[in-house]
């Protein structure tokens, strides 16, 4: 079975090495879905991946999400594009209320702001 872990984003924008959260999932589930039904909470806003207030940076494991849709790309390219390129040059940034889980290895996201 899956397993999504969640690490915490220090004020710096660094990662900590510790989880703060790890939960084993059903593949097929969006990882706020997964989330939210073992009484945990990732933030969110409209749940429909429209406003990006879930998205997520994958630290490993992003070849067990599903790949994006056009909903989830639309969004991150709008809320992106006044981003520094160098803040998220080689980061794969997904919104939590959209990435379905495809694969049975580990998953690491953290907040990204």
């Amino acid at each position: 079975m899956p397993t999504v872990s969640v690490k915490k984003t220090n004020p710096d924008g660094t990662v900590t090495t510790e989880n703060e959260i790890e939960i084993n999932v059903e593949k097929g589930l969006g990882i706020w879905e997964a989330f939210e039904a073992q009484g945990h909470k990732l933030p969110a806003g409209c749940l429909k991946g429209m406003c990006a207030a879930c998205r997520v940076q994958v630290l490993a494991g992003a070849e067990n999400l599903a790949e994006a849709g056009p909903t989830e790309k639309e969004t991150l390219e709008l809320v992106l594009k006044n981003k520094d390129p160098q803040e998220i040059a080689g980061k794969t940034i997904r919104l939590a209320c959209q990435a379905k889980i495809s694969g049975d290895g580990a998953i690491e996201i953290a907040p990204f702001n």
